[in-house]
């Protein structure tokens, strides 16, 4: 299994959550919902890169 561990949800010695273990992703490719701006419309293309957070 390849990727990157998004989020742990059970540590050593813990039993299992209900969440399970950890989530893993693939992220060298990913997609993103978002909202924008209708002010900011304009600057979108469909080929932009984007940084954020899982907030």
């Amino acid at each position: 299994m390849a990727g990157q561990i998004i989020k742990i949800y059970t540590r050593v010695a813990e039993k299992i959550s209900t969440s399970g273990i950890a989530d893993l992703a693939q992220t060298d490719q990913m997609m993103a919902v978002a909202e924008v701006y209708q002010t900011n419309i304009g600057k979108v293309k469909l080929t932009c890169a984007s940084v954020g957070d899982s907030r």
